[in-house]
């Protein structure tokens, strides 16, 4: 079977394995990370079993709609176009020698997230029987474990495999440079799945570049610059957030910024 979870959770511990230094699957990661980019039924599946995951007290409201929304847009594809989309993910691990695992901690709820949001049963009631108890079990895991997070952890919970420090350290012996406030909010929020707290991000960006384009607008420029201008200011006034895509703009809006910041 190609069950999405079964690749993430492999994934997963290669990349716990990688920060660990215990194995080099750079290679394999950025492959997976360019596949997820690619193909939007795996974005889908990895976007809702990591809010799933992830889920904390700030998150779980979101969770609902989020997860019935996949769950709509993956029931009307062909069963088989997300098996070849999955069958990505086994090519390439099998490319790098990475064996699959099939028993591990989260398996149960990988089964049940992949019988609500996939599964599908020619009979009408077995269908419906059998979402209605994967529901149920998801249900029953958010709220058992969004009640462990509270009572141990603070409100800036991080997955466990996701240490910010970790990632600061090998960001900055990677690339030799410092993440700026911006990029280590993002990075925070993002690790914390707080669509709140890049919601803000995202607007104080958008703030920021429209502030910028309107004093570079009053500045001694010729009639081409101030077009670009121009044309820059409509598309921040016209940029809404997306939870669904906020990485890519959030990204796109930083570069912006450090590029009117630094011209």
């Amino acid at each position: 079977m190609l069950e999405f979870g079964m690749f993430k959770a492999t994934l997963d511990e290669a990349l716990s394995r990688t920060i660990a230094k215990k194995e080099n699957n750079t290679k394999l990661l950025k492959e997976y990370v360019s596949l997820l980019k690619k193909d939007n039924l795996l974005k889908r599946q990895y976007e809702i079993y990591y809010m799933i995951e992830t889920a904390n007290i700030k998150t779980i409201d979101l969770i609902e709609p989020t997860l019935n929304e996949v769950a709509d847009s993956l029931r009307s594809v062909d069963q088989q176009k997300i098996w070849e989309s999955n069958f990505q993910l086994s090519e390439l691990l099998k490319k790098h020698n990475y064996t699959i695992m099939e028993n591990y901690e989260n398996k149960d709820l990988h089964d049940k997230i992949f019988e609500y949001t996939v599964y599908y049963h020619p009979f009408i009631n077995e269908r419906a029987e059998k979402r209605n108890n994967s529901k149920l079990f998801i249900n029953k895991y958010l709220t058992e474990t969004i009640e462990n997070r509270k009572d141990n952890t603070d409100e800036s919970y991080y997955p466990p495999k996701l240490l910010e420090k970790t990632l600061m350290d090998l960001f900055e012996a990677k690339y030799g440079a410092k993440l700026s406030q911006t990029e280590l909010k993002f990075l925070k929020n993002r690790m914390n799945n707080d669509m709140v707290g890049n919601n803000e991000v995202f607007t104080q960006l958008v703030k920021e570049c429209t502030g910028k384009v309107n004093e570079q607008l009053k500045g001694n420029i010729d009639l081409n610059q101030k077009e670009k201008l121009l044309e820059t200011k409509e598309r921040l006034l016209m940029m809404e957030f997306n939870q669904f895509d906020y990485e890519n703009d959030i990204i796109k809006l930083n570069n912006l910024k450090n590029y009117l910041f630094n011209s």
